[in-house]
């Protein structure tokens, strides 16, 4: 792959990985998704992480490590400092497990709160 712009590049002994900087926007929507008392926007009233993430996570890839930025919606009720807390944690060691690479820093930006629906 000679373009490599959008991709990180993990170089081997036996040759190197390209990841898409896509798949490192979804694998940290998924792991906030995890975490309980996320709501929109990074997943949706189903629960199924987003189709169009870009506009919720951004992702700073270098070889040297990876930093993120996710807005989030929580629940009502939700401690904000435990959840976001909560959502760094997660998001930096799915990166990393799945990745390899090691995960910078990881900005939490709450951008709103969801309330339940009342079932008729």
């Amino acid at each position: 792959m000679a373009d490599t712009k959008g991709y990180i590049v993990k170089t081997m002994d036996t040759g190197s990985i390209n990841i898409s900087e896509e798949v490192i926007i979804t694998l940290a929507a998924a792991a906030a998704a995890e975490v309980e008392g996320v709501k929109e926007p990074a997943v949706g009233d189903d629960n199924k992480v987003r189709k169009n993430l870009s506009r919720y996570v951004k992702a700073d890839c270098s070889p040297d490590g990876i930093k993120i930025d996710i807005s989030i919606t929580l629940a009502y009720g939700c401690q904000l400092k435990t959840v976001s807390a909560a959502v760094q944690e997660n998001i930096e060691n799915k990166i990393t497990t799945v990745t390899g690479i090691a995960v910078k820093s990881v900005n939490v930006n709450v951008v709103g709160v969801a309330f339940e629906k009342e079932k008729k």
